[in-house]
């Protein structure tokens, strides 16, 4: 069997530090050949291992392969799902690290779902839902995939880190309650400055008769339609805000346009 590497397999998986490679060189020399196979689909196609795979050519070591029975559609969905399994990680990392691949995980769910189904995803008729996709793979619930997308967009890097870490009194819920309690504080705040701590001024009630009789004395054209517009829109505030000097203009502006 002639092995191959995929460059987009490869791209799905998280890559080594270069301390952990260093290591995994030396266990490797030291050994004189693998403790674990190196995965690979039934055409030869390296699933998981390629740094071990590398190595074991470097250093003329005879690599130990084992074959998976996987379509190219579910190799992909495996190797992610394969990486969150082996690896020790926190909810918010495995979260992270299934969103990095949302747009796969919803593209190969759906193809799945056209051809009836597949090996990870069942089949079903309604619409694919990317972030409850996104969820199966992280083993969280949807809200929580939801939540790790606005922290990754609204959070600072030392916040970020913490929750990576699983640092203690650092959450997910907390820290996007958080984040949201600022973001709504923000806004109240540019609300604020925006008015300038004025109250909006009310349109003067008074001053629809007349706007009503100036509107009517205009000739037929643009400038007419235009201000009558201008008055409708007033007369609308008015019905909303049951301002009844302003109804009873309304009134009048109906039976003017009933009589002319």
């Amino acid at each position: 069997m002639t092995i191959k590497i995929n460059p987009e397999y490869e791209a799905l998986l998280q890559p080594l530090t270069e301390e952990e490679l260093t290591l995994l060189e030396q266990g490797i020399r030291e050994l004189g050949g693998l403790t674990s196979p190196i995965l690979v689909d039934k055409s030869g196609t390296v699933l998981e291992g390629h740094n071990r795979h590398r190595l074991c050519l470097k250093h003329n070591i005879t690599p130990w392969y084992k074959v998976i029975d996987l379509g190219v559609k579910d190799a992909k969905l495996w190797i992610i799902k394969h990486q969150l399994g082996r690896r020790n990680l926190t909810e918010y990392q495995r979260t992270v690290y299934a969103l990095k691949y949302k747009d796969i995980i919803a593209a190969l769910a759906k193809s799945n779902q056209r051809n009836g189904g597949g090996a990870l995803l069942a089949n079903s008729p309604n619409p694919i839902n990317t972030r409850e996709e996104v969820a199966k793979i992280a083993n969280v619930g949807s809200n929580t995939v939801g939540k790790v997308e606005y922290i990754e967009k609204n959070a600072d890097e030392e916040t970020k880190a913490k929750l990576r870490n699983g640092d203690k009194g650092t959450t997910i819920n907390g820290t996007h309650k958080t984040l949201k309690a600022k973001e709504k504080a923000t806004s109240k705040a540019a609300s604020k400055k925006q008015s300038n701590g004025k109250t909006p001024v009310k349109p003067s009630s008074t001053d629809l008769p007349g706007r009503l009789k100036a509107v009517l004395n205009l000739s037929p054209g643009a400038q007419r339609r235009k201000s009558m517009l201008s008055l409708c829109k007033a007369i609308f505030v008015a019905c909303i805000e049951d301002d009844k000097e302003r109804l009873s203009a309304a009134r009048e502006l109906v039976n003017k346009i009933k009589g002319s």
